[in-house]
């Protein structure tokens, strides 16, 4: 990625972000830069609890994450993330298609829902 020049965003990372936006959470960042000068980003973090999520978008239909290749840059990408001290939450298509991935983020966040503010899940 040159700098810059924004990466493009998957349907299913568009989709956690409009979840996100609706969440009682601390303010997320996007592509977020963790170990310069290594380009590696997050695709969604909160860099003040040292917590990342990473959305694997490909995982069945052959993407860049269902290959060896892949695979082995993704494990080199989030090792590195742990020895720098994050915790790294991975989801793939069915977590997110279910909203599963949710009560994940808002435990390793120390967040509760607010059920008097909120919809139940569906």
């Amino acid at each position: 990625m040159q700098p810059g020049i924004a990466m493009a965003e998957s349907a299913l990372e568009a989709r956690v972000e409009l979840a996100l936006r609706g969440l009682y959470l601390p303010p997320h960042v996007r592509e977020y830069a963790f170990a310069p000068p290594r380009r590696w980003r997050w695709d969604f973090c909160w860099p003040s609890h040292k917590v990342a999520m990473e959305i694997d978008g490909g995982i069945y239909r052959g993407g860049a994450h269902s290959r060896g290749p892949g695979i082995e840059k993704d494990h080199e990408k989030r090792n590195t993330g742990v020895l720098l001290g994050w915790r790294i939450l991975v989801f793939g298509p069915r977590a997110v298609e279910s909203g599963n991935w949710i009560a994940v983020v808002e435990t390793v966040l120390g967040v509760t829902r607010h059920l008097d503010l909120l919809p139940p899940r569906r």
